[in-house]
């Protein structure tokens, strides 16, 4: 298990782009070997091609990034302006979720609000992104069995990104600044991580949400 670290808290400004780390972890959760990430800036969304290498979205320097967990190395994957953060805006993130389907793997732009997907072709990108919609603000998605995405929008809504691009509501408010949401394919309900509106400087509960899929 790969998990994306910081130091210190996103609050801190300057700080927080320069502690970077990946944590791996074993199946339990314990804590196996730390890896400093140096020349990341904003490690974010995480996906793991079936080799075992991990993607990770940097979301200031509009870059992916690939780690080897076995080794610990860090590369550049991906570099391309539909990744990259707006410079006049450097708090808001750029390439954020990260999702494989049918050898593409998708990629959300929170700032530049759309979602953009990249054929993949012997673990290595095969082109430049296309555009799959202009979301508006968008964060973490999850794919549903219909073949739309779940989209958290880090606002007060919960949308649908349909395949031909369409937008709607699958929550039109009650959000509060969500950031994450998957599919529990047990239930076929939409798990979905809320944070009181932190970032927007409010002071509400964190909380997790169970929504029905549309």
């Amino acid at each position: 298990v790969i998990v994306s670290a910081h130091a210190v808290p996103l609050t801190a400004g300057e700080a927080f782009l320069t502690s970077n780390r990946l944590l791996v972890l074993d199946r339990s959760g314990r804590l196996l070997r730390t890896v400093p990430a140096p020349e990341a800036r904003f490690l974010n969304g995480l996906v793991e091609l079936p080799s075992g290498l991990v993607l990770a979205a940097d979301s200031v320097v509009g870059r992916i990034w690939r780690f080897d967990p076995a080794s610990g190395a860090l590369s550049v994957w991906l570099d391309h302006p539909s990744l990259a953060a707006d410079p006049k805006r450097p708090q808001l993130p750029g390439a954020n979720g990260l999702k494989l389907r049918d050898g593409w793997l998708y990629v959300s732009n929170s700032v530049q609000g759309t979602l953009s997907r990249v054929r993949i072709a012997s673990e290595r990108p095969a082109g430049a992104p296309e555009l799959v919609a202009r979301t508006g603000a968008i964060d973490d998605f999850a794919f549903l069995p219909d073949g739309s995405i779940a989209a958290a929008t880090h606002g007060d809504t919960l949308i649908r990104v349909a395949a031909d691009g369409r937008i709607s509501n699958i929550l039109a408010n009650g959000c509060d600044g969500c950031t994450s949401v998957v599919l529990d394919r047990r239930t076929g309900r939409l798990i979905v991580l809320t944070t009181g509106k932190l970032l927007e400087g409010g002071e509400g509960t964190a909380k997790i949400l169970s929504v029905a899929a549309p």
